[in-house]
């Protein structure tokens, strides 16, 4: 899954999000943490946005799509 790659999310902060007229986007700043790959190295920390894409179908919301920015 997305975790073995960028590792588990410690923090969340939710940006913003965007409307045009077919859907909305919803963005939140993630920051990751994964395990270095050396025995005995510092755990790596990084910043990704994470953009999910709404849309409303027969008065229900579906998800669209869903974008990681690293």
């Amino acid at each position: 899954g997305v975790d073995k790659h960028l590792g588990k999310v410690i923090n969340s902060v939710y940006v913003c999000d965007l409307s045009n007229p077919l859907y909305r986007t919803f963005t939140w700043k993630l920051t990751m943490e994964r395990k270095s790959v050396k025995p005995d190295g510092k755990p790596i920390i990084a910043d990704i946005l994470f953009h999910i894409q709404i849309i409303r179908v027969d008065d229900q919301y579906k998800v669209l799509n869903f974008i990681i920015n690293r």
